[in-house]
């Protein structure tokens, strides 16, 4: 997802992807070797990091909405 974009979780909280983030060992957990596949080792490769844009209640199975800000 580009930069500026902003996720709407559920009725009320969104996030606005702000910048670059290179994945965590946790990932693995999602599936083995995952990380591996994830990571190269190019520094050029963008990663994405997020901010709160609008706090708000999210529960499990809430919809997530993609929109551009």
């Amino acid at each position: 997802m580009p930069r500026n974009t902003i996720l709407h979780l559920g009725n009320e909280a969104q996030v606005q992807i702000t910048g670059l983030r290179k994945p965590c060992h946790q990932i693995n957990n999602v599936q083995k070797g995952l990380l591996n596949e994830m990571v190269v080792q190019d520094d050029k490769i963008p990663y994405l990091t997020e901010t709160l844009f609008e706090n708000g209640e999210v529960k499990p199975g809430d919809e997530i909405r993609i929109g551009i800000s």
